[in-house]
């Protein structure tokens, strides 16, 4: 899926006269680093999705995209220094406890979860 994607896109930018800005953005060492933080992240992401699903850590691969949502808030709050208001607070406070109950009952720390959630997190801060 991905070659197949990165063929239709440089057919894309070449049809539509854009294939010199990706050339020159890939030059930019800058643009060319994130890109690269970028790649590491989503290739850990999907290993790790691959690996708990083949493992059957079904569970934990779906908590990982459950708690992918709160890990963007708070990185947003952290890094970005978005505000929040108290009822949204109150929110990423009920997301948390319902991750807290399901990992509990789960038993042992969803490492797989975490790593999900933290790689992908990570990836929308980057991107």
């Amino acid at each position: 899926r991905v070659v197949w994607s990165l063929l239709f896109c440089l057919v894309l930018l070449a049809a539509t006269r854009q294939l010199g800005g990706f050339v020159t953005a890939l030059r930019t060492p800058r643009t060319l680093g994130v890109l690269a933080v970028a790649a590491v992240l989503i290739v850990t992401n999907w290993t790790v999705y691959v690996y708990g699903v083949l493992s059957g850590h079904v569970l934990d691969a779906a908590l990982g995209y459950f708690i992918n949502p709160l890990v963007t808030v708070l990185l947003a709050v952290a890094v970005l220094r978005e505000r929040l208001r108290p009822a949204q607070w109150a929110a990423v406070g009920i997301g948390v406890a319902a991750v807290v109950v399901i990992s509990t009952g789960a038993g042992g720390l969803p490492w797989i979860a975490l790593a999900l959630a933290a790689s992908f997190g990570l990836y929308g801060l980057v991107k």
